[in-house]
């Protein structure tokens, strides 16, 4: 029997960068190397991850990229989002559930979500029990208080992956994507009905500066939590989480803001963005891209002194971008023990050592990942007690 044959299934984004585009090119900016190029919007850096066997995927991204380009167009001529019917607002939340689901960042994200409620029921279990006192409350609490009789296999599931690091590690990579490829066929319609709950603002841009946007334009942040708990954890990042907002430029002069209705139900629908809001969502598109930044102008002052000041967002695997910034001496001190000069020799050196001796790719992807989240849980324990940790 002839193995079955696969085809990958692209992110194309000319739809949406077409409106940063002037005569059909685009200047993009790689926060990796802090270097930009005028390219054409044709050649645009594409993601290749999810594997659509029977071009189901393909047919529906089509179907509703169809659809929401004559939305955005509709809402870029009338600078206007009061005029949208329900029937196309639905399909602008079907599009933004699953242009946050198809990129490949958002792959790289749900690994690391994954990884990290998992360990969070594993470091719970307590003779052949999970100790509810260790669960955070929220979603995680609320699933197990929920979960059927089969709690019994899920304790035993449990164990299985505290034993098998490898086993636990392809595990989570696996259901990121069968449960993104699941969304995007309309499998696990939830993520939009959350999604659907959210408030549509319009902000206009009256500065002198211009939005971006990039490899992953819808972009998340939860300002109720920063203002309260002065960081963001995986908690607040949810559709249904309490302050989420999700901003996506649609123009270098427009950006659509979806947010919680009930925390943030005081602002108009169409406001103005000022200079400093120009740069906060500028900001948090840095924060929540994988690589790429895109603009109509060669101007990327901004990104290179944001990134200057907060190095650590050239890695694409900080969840979602909203770790804590370092902000004192101790948090510096965290971040230059895992990413300034000397360690990031030693660990070149180390990766360099295990490519050398046979190591894939995924297995040196695992290890980075690794290394960053080691990075946040030190930092999370040295602010317990900074005597312990340094």
């Amino acid at each position: 029997m002839k193995d079955q044959v696969t085809k990958r299934q692209h992110w194309n984004p000319r739809m949406h960068l077409k409106h940063f585009a002037i005569n059909g090119k685009i200047y993009i900016y790689d926060k990796k190397t802090m270097k930009a190029k005028l390219i054409s919007i044709e050649d645009a850096a594409v993601g290749k991850w999810f594997y659509d066997m029977d071009n189901r995927i393909e047919n529906i991204l089509s179907e509703i990229e169809s659809k929401v380009d004559k939305i955005f167009s509709k809402i870029i001529k009338t600078d206007d989002i009061n005029n949208l019917t329900i029937e196309e607002r639905e399909n602008l939340n079907k599009f933004m559930v699953l242009q946050d689901y198809r990129t490949p960042h958002s792959r790289d994200q749900y690994v690391i979500i994954y990884k990290e409620s998992l360990k969070v029921f594993i470091n719970a279990m307590k003779d052949g029990e999970i100790d509810e006192k260790l669960i955070p409350d929220g979603n995680l609490k609320e699933l197990l208080r929920n979960m059927p009789p089969s709690k019994e296999n899920f304790i035993k599931f449990l164990q299985v992956l505290k034993d098998n690091p490898r086993f636990f590690d392809e595990f989570n990579k696996d259901s990121a994507i069968r449960v993104t490829n699941m969304v995007l066929r309309g499998f696990l319609p939830s993520g939009i009905e959350l999604f659907s709950k959210l408030k549509l603002r319009l902000f206009k841009n009256s500065s002198t500066i211009d939005f971006y946007t990039s490899d992953h334009p819808l972009c998340r942040y939860n300002l109720y939590m920063m203002d309260y708990f002065g960081h963001i954890t995986s908690s607040g990042i949810g559709y249904d989480s309490k302050g989420i907002q999700f901003f996506y430029p649609l123009t270098p002069k427009l950006c659509l803001v979806f947010e919680d209705a009930v925390t943030y139900n005081m602002y108009e629908d169409v406001s103005i963005g000022d200079h400093k809001f120009v740069e906060f969502v500028n900001a948090r598109l840095i924060q929540n891209s994988k690589q790429w930044i895109y603009s109509q102008n060669d101007d990327f002052i901004f990104p290179d002194e944001y990134l200057q000041e907060y190095p650590h967002f050239k890695n694409a695997d900080i969840l979602f971008g909203l770790w804590k910034i370092p902000e004192n001496d101790f948090e510096r001190a965290v971040w230059e023990r895992f990413y300034g000069k000397e360690a990031k020799r030693k660990l070149k050196n180390y990766l360099d050592n295990l490519i050398r001796n046979g190591a894939t790719e995924q297995e040196i992807e695992k290890i980075q990942i690794k290394y960053d989240l080691e990075y946040k849980e030190g930092l999370e324990k040295g602010i317990r007690d900074q005597s312990e940790f340094i």
